[in-house]
């Protein structure tokens, strides 16, 4: 009895260290199986990754070279648009100051404005001879500028005097009255910046030559950079896909307001709930 109680402890033990090893062996092949699919899972998410990217890095690039083409395009486009306004200001102007020539000669010999012209001539040489000639010899030969005397005669004396007359007498000291400087010193024009009709002097109208020589300038620039890709525009271009406007955002053309909303319709005021 003793025996079988034995062999069948043996057998029992044999049977429960089979199974354990058994599932030990299914364990460890199920384990390392897993851990094959998670690396071969690794491996494809990096092969996916890796083709990820590159395709991310070919639409990026053929954007890019869209975006490059858009900034080439616009900012060529606003330089020669600068350009060109630059000269038709510029041509605009001369065509003011030539017709502003020929009337100021016509009105020299008609007799309207004669007496003026000469006045300013005979004043201008006078100034010439005692003014200026004078100073210019003094800065070139002794290095001695005292052109402040001049403004300071004219800020603390002249102007304040011209003042007086003006306000007292009705008449200026240094220049003519606006119906002289009408009729015979100012000369109607527009060039198309948006102020309409001018009434300027021929000096007056030069002024605007620095304004279109800056705008042919700034436009040149804008294209000789632009085509040739100075100061890294282009990789700003191409890596950049929003700020290639960011230089022209006040062109209303590229860059148009807003619409604006209907004001609101009046509302009829009402005394009780009666209209007045």
């Amino acid at each position: 009895m003793k025996y079988e109680f034995i062999k069948k402890l043996q057998i029992a033990i044999l049977g429960i260290l089979l199974v354990t090893w058994f599932s030990y062996y299914i364990g460890d092949i199920i384990r390392k199986y897993q851990e094959h699919n998670i690396k071969l899972k690794e491996g494809m998410d990096d092969i996916l990754g890796e083709i990820k990217d590159f395709f991310e890095k070919i639409v990026k690039f053929f954007n890019g070279i869209n975006t490059l083409s858009q900034g080439i395009d616009f900012h060529f486009k606003c330089g020669s648009k600068t350009l060109n306004e630059g000269y038709s200001r510029g041509l605009k102007i001369l065509g003011i100051q030539f017709d502003c020539f020929w009337v100021s000669f016509a009105r020299f010999f008609n007799g309207k404005c004669t007496l003026y012209y000469i006045l300013d001539i005979i004043f201008g040489i006078i100034y010439l001879i005692v003014v200026d000639i004078p100073l210019f010899l003094l800065k070139t030969i002794f290095g001695v500028d005292l052109y402040f005397i001049v403004e300071f005669i004219k800020d603390c004396i002249i102007y304040p005097l011209d003042s007086i007359t003006t306000s007292m007498m009705g008449f200026s000291i240094t220049h003519w009255s606006d119906d002289v400087q009408k009729r015979c010193y100012l000369c109607p024009g527009d060039i198309g910046d948006g102020n309409g009709r001018q009434y300027k002097t021929f000096g007056e109208w030069s002024q605007y030559y620095k304004c279109t020589t800056a705008m042919i300038n700034n436009g040149a620039n804008v294209i000789i950079k632009t085509v040739f890709g100075i100061d890294n525009h282009w990789t700003h271009w191409f890596w950049d896909e929003k700020n290639y406007k960011s230089d022209w955002e006040d062109w209303p053309e590229f860059n148009p307001p807003p619409a604006q909303a209907p004001a609101p319709a009046p509302v009829a005021e009402t005394d009780g709930g009666k209209p007045l």
